[in-house]
Order: C-alpha cells, then sequence, then structure tokens
C-alpha cells in the first residue's frame, strides 16, 4: 500500500504544480500580443494536459485505490473531520482545474483580446489555499 500512497502523493504535487504554473502563464496570456498569445496558447495546451489533468486523474484513481483498501477513513468518529475536510478541497481543486480548462478554451478561441488577468490570479490563490487547506487537513489534524 506504500507505493500506492507515493503514487498518489507524486500525481498530487504533478497536479498542484501544473494548475500553479498554468494559471500564472494564463494570467500573462491575456496581456500579450496575438502572435505571443497563439504560442502560449499551445504552450498552455501542453501543460494542461501533461501536468494538470494527467495529475488530477492520477490523484483521484490512486486515491479511490486507498479509499477502498482503508473505507474506515470515511467515518469522521475515526479520523475526525480531517478526511472530510481534505475530500471537500479537493473537490475545489478540481473545480478549479475544470474552470481553468473552460478560460483556457475561451482565450484559444477569442485570440487578440485582452481580458483581466484577475480572474487567473484568484484561480492561483483558490489553488493554492486549497493545497495548504489539504496539508494541513491531512498532517495539521489527521492521525497521520
Amino acid at each position: 500500500m506504500g507505493w500506492v500512497k507515493a503514487l498518489h502523493l507524486f500525481a498530487m504535487i504533478l497536479w498542484v504544480s501544473g494548475v500553479l504554473i498554468l494559471t500564472r502563464v494564463l494570467a500573462v496570456h491575456v496581456q500579450e500580443t496575438v502572435d505571443v498569445q497563439r504560442r502560449l496558447a499551445w504552450l498552455e495546451g501542453r501543460l494542461y494536459w501533461a501536468t494538470a489533468f494527467s495529475g488530477m486523474l492520477l490523484t483521484w484513481v490512486f486515491g479511490l485505490v486507498l479509499l477502498a483498501r482503508n473505507p474506515a477513513v470515511l467515518d469522521a468518529g475515526v479520523y475526525g473531520p480531517a478526511f472530510h475536510v481534505k475530500l471537500a478541497l479537493v473537490v475545489l481543486l478540481s473545480g478549479a482545474t475544470g474552470a481553468m480548462r473552460k478560460r483556457m478554451r475561451k482565450l484559444a478561441a477569442d485570440p487578440g483580446t485582452h481580458h483581466a488577468p484577475g480572474p487567473f490570479k484568484a484561480l492561483h490563490i483558490v489553488s493554492a489555499l486549497s493545497v495548504l487547506g489539504i496539508l494541513l487537513a491531512l498532517y495539521g489534524f489527521g492521525p497521520w
């Protein structure tokens, strides 16, 4: 089971690094010229599929394997609320990843349009705080 947990953590690192990098690149994207935006759109797509999406998918797969092997974590009386807080934040981070993809498609469909970088900076902050919350729930309050 140790290797599943290691793969789960590796996938989470891949996911989070992809989200944090992409949100910053997208904040720059909206302020650039059309040529630069086209090149950035290609890069963003590659980064999204190679890091953020694949990391999210693998995090969920390995997390569900861990849950199937130890369903007692769902019992709040055994582990307290730490797992439920973690799960809620993982769902929030998944939503932020989906929102980022939606914004990427919108930008790719309409190059040259300048948008405010604020929404991407907000996604960056939400993602970072979600990860911090997950780590605090697990290692600050959980039995691990």
